[in-house]
């Protein structure tokens, strides 16, 4: 039975106009499938993939319905029914965001779903602090990888000297250090927001890659974060173990570049010039890295030197040691 305010002409009229915005009925699981293949083909990279599949398959599968009959409680429901921190419902909804507007652009949802999604609510996220290393400790980061993985000295090198984000360096290929020009490459293939940019190599970096530099092939030795992260750490605690120190290492997540980031505007000054190295927005660079650190470490930073033996050459890095 219909309200008394509403007539069957209004009905039928909301109907047809429904009807004419969706040219195709698409199951939710079918508009991940088709949206996850329009982004590999678009050339985004793996780790975006990895995520939009992690976060999208999930939401597929808990609505075997067509796209255009979802409405803003269910998108509700869900959203609060994820068992996970506010971030990544966040990062979750943004996806979810990505995808209803994909459909619509496709005609498999009506244009009205848009204010639906726009009137739910989204958990307050807590911003997490940026943490980045002091020169001190990559000096410790540098020496331990030298002494006990000196394979992964490169990417080490490239993330703290020019602030690759870790899954840009894993990507990186020597081809792309441009040694003699003093530059770092990075390809919009193998970029995160797939655009390309390049990076300078400062005296510190290029002292520490000279005994490394090839023609071609992966700067890295390792593939996947979590195995350079824990080939680090595993390298720090071997050195800390062997001189008898009392507490463990600290890793910072994403600390290296935070480090880049904060210690070279510190340095130039340049929010844009910092920006375009980074590969990231004016906005966020001012945001999360403006005045984090004093002038004095910046220096010191760039400044980190490799040993005599090692900048003299006398030093062959060798294949990687078991920590």
């Amino acid at each position: 039975q219909l309200p008394a305010c509403v007539s069957l002409r209004q009905v039928v009229d909301h109907y047809l106009v429904r009807h004419n915005q969706v040219r195709e009925e698409k199951l939710v699981s079918a508009a991940v499938t088709e949206f996850i293949a329009a982004k590999e083909q678009a050339g985004r990279g793996d780790r975006h993939l990895r995520d939009l599949r992690h976060r999208l398959n999930r939401f597929a599968n808990s609505f075997s319905l067509p796209v255009a009959q979802l409405t803003g409680p269910m998108l509700q429901a869900y959203l609060d029914g994820l068992d996970m921190a506010a971030r990544s419902k966040l990062n979750t909804f943004k996806h979810i965001r990505t995808l209803l507007r994909w459909c619509v652009r496709r005609k498999y949802a009506p244009r009205d779903l848009l204010d639906e999604l726009d009137g739910i609510e989204k958990p307050e996220a807590t911003p997490s602090p940026t943490l980045v290393f002091t020169p001190a400790e990559l000096r410790e980061i540098l020496d331990a990888t030298l002494t006990v993985r000196p394979d992964l000295v490169p990417a080490i090198v490239i993330c703290a000297f020019c602030g690759l984000r870790t899954a840009e360096v894993l990507r990186l290929d020597w081809r792309e250090v441009r040694f003699e020009q003093g530059l770092v490459e990075v390809t919009a293939a193998k970029a995160k927001t797939a655009t390309r940019r390049v990076v300078s190599l400062s005296d510190a970096a290029r002292a520490w890659l000279a005994p490394y530099v090839r023609s071609e092939g992966p700067v890295s030795p390792v593939s996947g974060e979590n195995r350079l992260h824990d080939a680090v750490t595993a390298a720090l605690r071997h050195c800390r173990a062997a001189r008898k120190a009392k507490t463990p290492f600290r890793w910072k997540r994403n600390g290296l570049r935070h480090a880049f980031c904060s210690y070279r505007l510190s340095v130039t000054q340049d929010l844009n010039r910092v920006a375009l190295e980074a590969g990231n927005s004016p906005t966020m660079i001012h945001a999360h890295y403006k005045e984090l650190v004093s002038p004095a470490d910046a220096l010191a930073w760039f400044n980190t030197l490799p040993p005599e033996s090692l900048a003299s050459g006398k030093v062959i890095p060798l294949p990687a040691v078991a920590a």
